[in-house]
């Protein structure tokens, strides 16, 4: 079972814009907006730079969040962990039933006699218009992974249950697929995973090395500052250099 709680607050943006200024010096403005969306939890507002809305947020009742896994679930004759219970994938909308007594509850420290606990399909609603959101509304959503599902793992077995296998490298492998799927395909799914997470990291080294060439060239801008038609071509050359030099010493790493 899954529980889901979403909070409607606002939220603080801000976008800076930079200027170079004569002698060198910067001058950066920053300008704030606000749009109200939902949260996956309470949005502290007493932080904001805005004064208008600083302050501003609340809610009528902190709900948390819930994960709540089948305490005897099988897979054949093996217990299945939390772990893999939880990698089980195909979520269904599931309807709550709240008694009265639960959704006074939810009211308990409401004083606006507007709220009232309205609950449609899946979905618990805690404002005056599930239609119309304000500050401090909530909404919970429930969702359930009814059984049976076909799964597949490669884990490895341990007294009518299962734990991570560990390779002699020192490695823990676990994984879970849904549906029927070979070892072999299991496999080659893991190794193409790894082979993308390998790529990402190194494009990721080779932003990280261009940009600290960058950082070291870029007191040549700085000086030419006061020249703003030459400082761009200089700026322009800098990241031209630092660009050509961090991917050759990438490529050679």
């Amino acid at each position: 079972d899954l529980r889901d709680v979403e909070y409607y607050q606002w939220q603080e943006q801000s976008s800076s814009e930079s200027k170079d200024k004569l002698g060198g010096s910067t001058e950066t403005t920053t300008t704030y907006t606000y749009e109200p969306e939902w949260c996956s939890e309470p949005v502290n507002s007493t932080e904001f730079k805005d004064p208008d809305y600083k302050g501003k947020n609340f809610v009528w009742r902190v709900v948390e969040d819930a994960d709540q896994h089948a305490s005897n679930a099988t897979f054949g004759a093996y217990k299945l962990t939390d772990g893999i219970i939880g990698a089980i994938s195909g979520e269904e909308p599931v309807s709550p039933s709240l008694t009265e007594a639960q959704m006074k509850q939810l009211l308990a420290k409401v004083t606006d006699s507007t709220v009232v606990v309205t609950v449609s399909g899946n979905q618990v609603y805690i404002g005056a218009d599930p239609d119309v959101p304000h500050i401090g509304d909530v909404r919970i959503t429930f969702n359930q992974v009814t059984s049976p599902k076909t799964i597949s793992l490669l884990q490895k077995v341990v007294n009518g249950t299962f734990e991570s296998y560990i390779a002699k490298n020192g490695q823990s492998f676990s994984k879970v697929e849904m549906g029927t799927v070979s070892a072999e395909n299991m496999i080659a799914h893991q190794k193409s995973a790894n082979k993308m997470m390998l790529w990402l990291l190194r494009i990721l080294g080779i932003i990280l090395v261009i940009g600290g060439f960058k950082g070291l060239l870029g007191f040549l801008s700085t000086i030419f500052a006061v020249v703003p038609f030459i400082q761009k071509i200089i700026g322009t050359g800098v990241g031209l250099v630092a660009t050509v030099v961090g991917l050759i010493w990438s490529l050679v790493v």
